[in-house]
């Protein structure tokens, strides 16, 4: 299922990949006037090469945070799309 969240006026889309496609930059930022403002950094994490983002929500301090595949749990600058580590669950 694919996921939104509002954000500074913007949206971000998490995209769910077909299976047996390998998308792993699968988080966009979309302006309400439909323009694509950034797509997520993909995870440097992890030896395989399918490991999409599974999550996408606000944590308990307002953060956008992404679960990865990987097991690796990121949070998303919502100005850029660039990620860092925040918790390795694998």
């Amino acid at each position: 299922m694919d996921t939104f969240l509002l954000s500074g006026g913007n949206v971000l889309v998490r995209l769910e990949p077909s299976a047996g496609t390998i998308f792993n930059r699968n988080i966009f930022a979309v302006s309400m006037a439909g323009e694509v403002l950034w797509q997520i950094d993909e995870s440097s994490h992890g030896t395989q090469a399918d490991k999409p983002f599974m999550s996408l929500y606000r944590d308990e301090n307002d953060q956008v945070v992404v679960g990865c595949w990987n097991g690796v749990t990121y949070a998303v600058d919502v100005e850029n799309g660039k990620i860092r580590v925040i918790q390795f669950d694998r």
